[in-house]
């Protein structure tokens, strides 16, 4: 079904001047569906709708799909980004910083569960789960709030995650 408030916006900017491919990706980097704003342009010069899925994605899928495999999909996401996307390149970045500092803390952690586990006859080992627990959910989390469109900063490296993207 086509969104008529994108059908509406073409025709109003259309009549200012503006050219149908800037519309478009205006939208688009705004983060509406190409699918979306090609049915809506295609109502509007009177074209059959575009049915399928679309090969574009939307810059805040794109960033959320960073946290995924956390430093792999960050650095996949972090390389192909456009220059001039800082929403994507930081979402990236933050996804490396967290993937490789998850490698070292699961060193430290499983190292202080085994000695707390030996001394307690076992009960360390309760804290393994948990800590797996807590960083499934942060991926969870970090993936559906990026995918809303928002900027959320990790502990210690999100600050340096902002730093470098920005310096490039």
């Amino acid at each position: 079904m086509v969104n008529q408030d994108l059908v509406n916006y073409f025709k109003e900017d259309l009549a200012k001047g503006y050219s149908m491919d800037q519309l478009k990706q205006s939208l688009i980097n705004q983060g509406y569906s190409a699918l979306d704003v090609n049915e809506a342009a295609n109502a509007v010069i009177g074209a059959a709708p575009i049915s399928g899925p679309t090969a574009i994605p939307t810059k805040k899928g794109a960033a959320a799909i960073a946290y995924l495999l956390t430093w792999l999909t960050g650095l996949i996401v972090y390389l192909t980004a456009d220059k001039d996307d800082k929403f994507t390149r930081f979402h990236g970045m933050q996804a490396i910083l967290f993937g490789v500092s998850l490698i070292v803390l699961s060193v430290l952690f499983s190292i202080g569960v085994t000695v707390i586990g030996i001394f307690t006859g076992g009960l360390g080992f309760i804290l393994f789960p948990l800590y797996w627990l807590v960083i499934v959910m942060t991926i969870i989390v970090m993936i559906v709030q990026t995918a809303k469109g928002k900027k959320i900063k990790l502990p210690l490296i999100g600050n340096w995650a902002e730093n470098i993207v920005e310096k490039q």
